[in-house]
């Protein structure tokens, strides 16, 4: 109760609050949403949806809050090659090429085929997308390797970082059209 006088205190000096400046003043998340629920059902306060007012392709690739996964996979994809190319492969250096190339191997392609496939967050659970991420990579990845075995370059490492770098960059750019698609059906509604 005394939290809830403290929210309506905060919303009256300030107008509009959002959930960030709550959590940053009251520290408390499970209780600002009870209690924010309890104003909300009593009718004293009206919770909105904030949807900011950028509409263009290179606003929204500005905004970070929409975009850090794409930059996060071109980061991931730049190290593996720079660790496979450029980086000698001896002891410090080695355990970082590992663990980019398993993110780059078991994660990467599945995460850009299934963030196209299903953009919006509400069509999978978080679990299901991770569970779909590693199994989708699972599959694709072998598939690639059985192309490039009957392909005049055949399985060896050049073609392998070539075909899987392509292949992740052409599904990422794909999924940021469509995610930035979904982006701007929601606003225009």
């Amino acid at each position: 109760m005394n939290l809830e006088k403290e929210i309506i205190r905060l919303i009256e000096k300030k107008g509009k609050v959002t959930f960030n400046e709550l959590l940053n003043h009251f520290n408390n998340k499970e209780e600002i949403i009870k209690a924010l629920n309890k104003l909300e059902d009593d009718e004293k306060i009206a919770i909105e949806t904030y949807l900011p007012k950028q509409t263009s392709f290179i606003e929204y690739l500005k905004d970070l809050s929409y975009t850090l996964w794409f930059y996060l996979t071109i980061l991931v994809v730049i190290l593996v090659n720079l660790f496979v190319f450029v980086i000698p492969n001896v002891y410090p250096y080695n355990i970082f090429r590992w663990i980019f190339s398993a993110i780059f191997i078991a994660y990467l392609p599945g995460f850009t085929v299934i963030e196209a496939l299903f953009p919006s967050r509400s069509e999978l659970e978080a679990l299901e997308r991770f569970g779909f991420h590693i199994g989708t990579s699972i599959g694709v990845v072998p598939l690639l390797g059985l192309l490039l075995n009957y392909s005049p370059w055949l399985l060896r490492l050049e073609p392998i970082m070539f075909t899987l770098t392509i292949f992740i960059l052409i599904f990422a750019i794909t999924c940021l059209i469509v995610k930035y698609k979904v982006y701007k059906n929601i606003y225009e509604k």
